[in-house]
C-alpha cells in the first residue's frame, strides 16, 4: 500500500508493471483536493518522466537569487530548460491513469524506481537485506557537501548574515557553486541496474 501522490502512484505503476498487486491508499477523497507541491519539475524529472506537454508551462532557463535588502540579486542562467510550472491536478490525475492502465493503483519521481525495484526484489525473494538499498544513507553519503551546505544557509537567522552569505556567492567561486546546486545532473538518485534487473526478473519468475 502505497500513498496517492505523485511517487506513490508512480511506484504502484511500477510495482503493478511487474506483476504484484497493488492497492493505493490516501487519506484524500480525490486526487486534486489538498495538492501541497508547487507544481515546479526541474529537468532531471521532465527528462525521465513522460509528462504530458499540455500540462507544463513554458521552460524556465534564468533564476535570480535575492538578499533580503532585494537590491543586486544574482542572476543564474542555465543553457537548458531547468525546471516547469506544472497543472497539478492534471498531473495527478494522469499518473492515476496511467497507474490503472498498468494494472494497479506516477522532486523527484527517480525514487519511485528505486522504491519499485527494492520492494520488487523482496517481495519475490524475500531478502531483507534488499530492503538496505533504500534507507537513504547512500544517498546522504553522496551529497554530503551539498546537505552541509543547506544546513549553513538554513542555519542563517540575521539579515545580516544573509547579506553576507549572498555577497559570497556573487564571487565567481560562489557563483559557480550556486549553479551547481541548482542546475547540476548530480542531485539526482540513479536505480542501481542491478537492483532494477532483480525486480524485473523475479516479476518474469513468479
Amino acid at each position: 500500500m502505497v500513498g496517492a501522490g505523485l511517487a506513490g502512484l508512480h511506484t504502484a505503476r511500477l510495482l503493478a508493471e511487474r506483476g504484484l498487486d497493488v492497492m493505493v491508499v490516501d487519506r484524500r477523497r480525490s486526487l486534486s483536493a489538498g495538492i501541497r507541491t508547487t507544481g515546479i519539475f526541474v529537468r532531471r524529472t521532465l527528462e525521465d518522466f513522460d509528462l504530458p506537454e499540455h500540462l507544463l508551462g513554458p521552460g524556465v532557463r534564468e533564476v535570480l537569487l535575492y538578499p533580503p535588502s532585494r537590491r543586486a540579486p544574482i542572476r543564474l542562467r542555465s543553457d537548458r530548460d531547468e525546471y516547469r510550472v506544472a497543472d497539478m491536478a492534471g498531473v495527478y490525475e494522469h499518473a492515476r491513469r496511467t497507474a490503472q492502465a498498468a494494472g494497479g493503483l506516477d522532486p523527484c519521481l527517480r525514487l519511485s524506481e528505486l522504491a519499485a525495484s527494492v520492494a520488487a526484489g523482496y517481495l519475490r525473494t524475500g531478502d531483507e537485506h534488499l530492503l538496505r538499498r533504500y534507507d537513504g544513507n547512500a544517498l546522504r553519503a553522496r551529497f554530503r557537501g551539498r546537505l552541509l551546505l543547506r544546513r549553513l544557509f538554513a542555519g542563517i537567522r540575521s539579515p545580516a548574515a544573509a547579506e553576507a552569505a549572498v555577497a559570497a556567492l556573487r564571487h565567481r567561486a560562489g557563483h559557480a557553486l550556486a549553479a551547481r546546486i541548482l542546475f547540476g545532473d548530480g542531485s539526482f538518485p540513479d536505480v542501481d541496474p542491478r537492483l532494477a534487473d532483480l525486480g524485473r526478473y523475479a516479476a518474469s519468475a513468479g
